[in-house]
């Protein structure tokens, strides 16, 4: 709505041209950043637990972590809801996450990674640090601005990032 300048039916008739697109075509269009499958076993192999927490609407997150092959890897694949009127907010999302985890900040070390200063205030808002990947669609400055305890060029460099930044 604030990019574009909608108001809100314009912004839900948008939703649903995204989605009609997304859910056929879209969603099958995404592809790995080099080295994520690595960093994802790398990862997995130090009995981290991984979970998604995404703004994409769940079913969505689900087929496309599905059709890459990675649901091995994570937890949980939690995301918005389809209608986009529940759990939109990051911090809705990661909160959601966390329940269906059964996980709280002050029973276990927690981090989230994320490319976007969304990611970075929604973990802030659930008393986590998030660690920003510049190799996403944010900028350095935006994630250094959101308060990301350290920021991160390409996914290899995660192995050793995050098993450092889980310290209470």
């Amino acid at each position: 709505m604030r990019e574009f300048g909608l108001n809100a039916a314009a912004t839900q008739e948008a939703i649903k041209v995204f989605q009609a697109y997304y859910a056929p075509k879209g969603l099958y269009e995404n592809q790995l950043y080099p080295g994520m499958r690595e960093t994802l076993a790398a990862l997995q192999a130090q009995d981290l637990q991984l979970a998604i927490a995404t703004s994409k609407p769940e079913p969505f997150a689900k087929k496309a972590i599905d059709h890459l092959e990675l649901s091995d890897y994570f937890s949980g694949v939690f995301g918005a809801s389809v209608d986009e009127t529940t759990r939109v907010k990051k911090a809705d999302v990661i909160t959601y996450a966390l329940s269906e985890l059964g996980l709280s900040p002050q029973t276990a070390p927690l981090l989230m990674v994320g490319d976007r200063q969304n990611d970075i205030l929604g973990a802030k808002q659930n008393a986590m640090n998030a660690v920003g990947v510049s190799y996403g669609f944010g900028t350095i400055a935006e994630l250094k601005k959101a308060g990301a305890v350290q920021i991160v060029q390409q996914p290899t460099e995660l192995i050793t990032s995050l098993p450092a930044n889980l310290k209470f």
